[in-house]
């Protein structure tokens, strides 16, 4: 189910019996722009945990660095954090599973005091990488979901409306941003779609002999 705003929904107005909030385009764009910059904001910090384990916690013998947390409600199991280079990416990759012991409760408890002591750092990083797992946010996604719907409608309105076919790449204005759009070749005409390239950037290359 796509996610719309609420004045998008039409049974707002039944359920709540009063009219929902119009989002302009300019404060739903605003919203996309404060949502990116947390999100950025919270990788850019998680990026930085990751260099510190990769400095802190020697690799094992698959060349790995493995990091370990309790979750939230659970301090019975112990999880870990995986974090292994891949070459084709020139970045690390995260994976994350439960550590497993002995089925034996009494030896698996002597196994797990064992362990944290002699993960003592790993478990230090992990709990704090687990944090910033935590805290990730997707959100500028579902809200440019929804902005580029309105759009979308919009920009096939404008064509309709002066009766002239979009070029294959153009640029919009949203707020104080400008984005590139490309027309989607396999609707070229008819019924119009877009894809959104990127922000504008006034920037470019000379070409010299």
């Amino acid at each position: 189910m796509k996610a719309k705003v609420n004045f998008q929904n039409y049974y707002f107005k039944l359920k709540y019996n009063r009219d929902p909030k119009y989002w302009s385009i300019d404060k739903i764009h605003s919203l996309y722009q404060r949502a990116l910059e947390r999100s950025e904001k919270r990788n850019s910090e998680k990026l930085k945990c990751i260099d510190e384990i990769i400095e802190n916690i020697p690799k094992n013998d698959r060349g790995e660095h493995v990091v370990y947390h309790y979750s939230d409600g659970d301090n019975n199991n112990i999880h870990k954090f995986t974090f292994s280079y891949h070459n084709e990416f020139k970045s690390y990759g995260v994976s994350r599973d439960l550590v497993k012991f002995s089925k034996d409760v009494v030896f698996a408890r002597n196994e797990k005091i064992e362990f944290l002591i002699s993960n003592d750092k790993a478990f230090e990083l992990g709990q704090k990488y687990y944090e910033l797992y935590k805290m990730s946010t997707y959100l500028h996604y579902r809200v440019m979901s929804i902005l580029w719907e309105i759009i979308e409608d919009k920009l096939r309105k404008h064509f309709k409306d002066t009766d002239t076919n979009p070029e294959d790449v153009f640029v919009i204005d949203i707020g104080p941003k400008k984005y590139f759009v490309k027309t989607d070749e396999h609707h070229r005409y008819g019924y119009l779609k877009f894809n959104l390239c990127g922000e504008y950037n006034p920037n470019f290359i000379k070409i010299q002999d």
